[in-house]
């Protein structure tokens, strides 16, 4: 969960904070992973899907609280959605979808979760979707090297 930013980080905060090396490692499987996903929409005649940063901000989170906390679903302990969630950040939306992901001991993670995505077929169809024009990808990477990926699909 991401800590508030009118407190102070606690020594457990700080040693649960990530490296700049693994944000910067964070933040180029979160860019791998959507020119992947564009790549495929475009290898079946749909136009690409751009990047929301504040659907980012979503999508990061939940992927990171789900490495924190130990969970991997679509609702969140509390119950909580991903319309939830992000109506929660105040973004407006006409339709939704989510996709979520989490790979440990490939070389690489972005091509097992795209691959799972690609065989599963509600997934499938969120990324092919030709409805959807925004998404994020949110990844975080656990303390056991587990990588989590949390897509969010938008239509405004």
């Amino acid at each position: 969960m991401p800590v508030d930013s009118d407190r102070a980080a606690s020594d457990d905060d700080a040693s649960n904070a990530p490296t700049n090396r693994t944000l910067r490692e964070i933040a180029a499987l979160e860019k791998e992973c959507l020119a992947q996903v564009n790549l495929v929409r475009q290898a079946h005649g749909l136009s690409t899907l751009s990047l929301d940063d504040d659907l980012l901000e979503v999508a990061r989170a939940y992927s990171r609280r789900m490495a924190q906390e130990r969970f991997f679903a679509h609702e969140d302990p509390e119950g909580r959605t991903v319309r939830q969630r992000v109506d929660r950040a105040g973004i407006k939306w006409q339709m939704i979808g989510e996709n979520l992901a989490y790979s440990n001991g490939y070389l690489s993670p972005v091509a097992a979760s795209l691959h799972g995505w690609m065989e599963s077929e509600p997934h499938k169809r969120n990324m092919l979707d030709p409805d959807f024009q925004q998404t994020a990808i949110g990844a975080w990477i656990s303390s056991n090297g587990t990588v989590y990926f949390t897509e969010i699909f938008l239509k405004r």
